[in-house]
């Protein structure tokens, strides 16, 4: 039979001596026996130990309440109206990237190739950089330090697509296509497509890729006719074009998870398709006055060449090749290549300050995803730091 003894004190019959108890001992509360008197534990002592929602979903709080916060890595106490940290965290925030540069422009009239995408470096586990190679590892920032952020603009006309960057981590802005009297894709984060040379019958390269893919070469013919080639993309090589058959079409880009498909379409990031995101898709390259025969852009911004138009620019935040420009005039401009992206993301429990100098996505700033926040930076350059 169990019953409970109730006394008002229990002591030690020896002075200096020890009451040892072999079990769990409940009580409501600790007081010393001398008014104003310390209460010693010469032991570790650990507190209750749970996640910021497990804190959050606590009822009956009184003033002074005290918890440690495993999301945190340090206490936090109830103040009577709501749970405030207790000290800076004892973690380091373990940063998770995605660094898109600008996509580069498309070729001018008469066979201009498709631009060649952003490069593109990520962390994301289980997520492939530009090129293929698998996530790079994931980079530990120290608390109140300053790390530079810029988001590359895509090229236009005949230029490149401009470097983005995070910290010590650079991509490279995709290459600009060939286009009438500069033929050979420019190399850059993907290649640049080579346009088709109507007066010769040297056939012309695309770009090469760092953090990509090869622009597509062209078909060249003497007497008037070819088949330029497509941007290369961060996921695939642009595609040959074939002469008075087809301009290639762009490379796709690569799919990535660091924000879900929900919310890239929210905040307007990389190509999202059949519930994937797609960052950094090479533009399509361009007959000469045949819409019919234009390469398509790859999926990732990419935009389709045009055999009689400018081509519509690449999406913001895409990293997309500009589309090849295919008119029956002289220098008609290709289209611009889209802006890159930086995307970062890092425990809940830190904080995340920068510059006036860099926008976020909708300007949204930090956003709570689960146990993780991230930020989209859509432009800009500056300098971010953690806390």
């Amino acid at each position: 039979m169990v019953s409970k003894i109730k006394v008002d004190e229990i002591e030690s019959s020896q002075s200096g001596g020890e009451i040892t108890v072999n079990s769990t001992v409940k009580v409501d509360a600790l007081e010393a026996k001398t008014s104003g008197a310390n209460i010693d534990i010469n032991s570790n002592l650990r507190l209750r130990v749970l996640t910021n929602t497990q804190i959050a979903a606590l009822t009956g709080m009184v003033e002074g309440d005290t918890v440690y916060s495993s999301d945190l890595g340090n206490l936090r106490l109830y103040n009577g109206t709501e749970w405030v940290n207790v000290g800076v965290s004892t973690y380091i925030p373990t940063i998770d990237y995605l660094v898109l540069a600008g996509g580069g422009a498309g070729g001018r009239s008469y066979y201009g190739g498709g631009g060649g995408a952003g490069g593109l470096l990520t962390s994301n586990s289980g997520d492939s950089q530009g090129g293929g190679s698998g996530a790079a590892t994931t980079f530990t920032a120290a608390l109140s330090t300053n790390y530079t952020v810029t988001v590359g603009a895509g090229g236009s006309v005949t230029s490149n697509g401009s470097n983005s960057q995070f910290g010590s981590y650079t991509a490279t802005g995709g290459g600009r296509a060939g286009g009438l009297n500069y033929f050979d894709g420019a190399n850059g984060g993907c290649g640049g497509g080579a346009a088709a040379d109507s007066g010769s019958n040297n056939n012309k390269s695309g770009g090469t890729g760092s953090q990509g893919y090869n622009g597509g070469n062209a078909d060249s013919r003497a007497g008037g006719s070819g088949g330029a080639g497509g941007g290369g993309g961060t996921g695939a090589a642009g595609q040959t074009g074939v002469e008075l058959t087809y301009a290639g079409d762009g490379g796709v880009g690569v799919t990535n998870s660091i924000i879900s498909s929900g919310q890239a379409t929210t905040y307007s990031v990389g190509e999202v398709s059949s519930g994937s995101v797609y960052y950094g898709g090479g533009g399509g390259g361009a007959q000469y006055n045949n819409d019919s025969q234009c390469g398509d852009g790859g999926l990732g911004g990419g935009t389709n060449g045009d055999g009689q138009s400018t081509p519509a620019a690449a999406d913001s935040n895409t990293g997309g090749g500009g589309g090849g420009r295919g008119g029956t005039g002289t220098n008609q401009n290709g289209g611009t290549g889209g802006s890159g992206v930086v995307i970062l993301k890092y425990p809940a429990g830190f904080t995340c300050t920068y510059d006036v100098g860099l926008s976020t996505a909708g300007n949204a700033g930090e956003q709570l995803d689960g146990s993780n926040k991230y930020i989209i930076f859509s432009a800009g350059t500056g300098n971010v730091s953690f806390s």
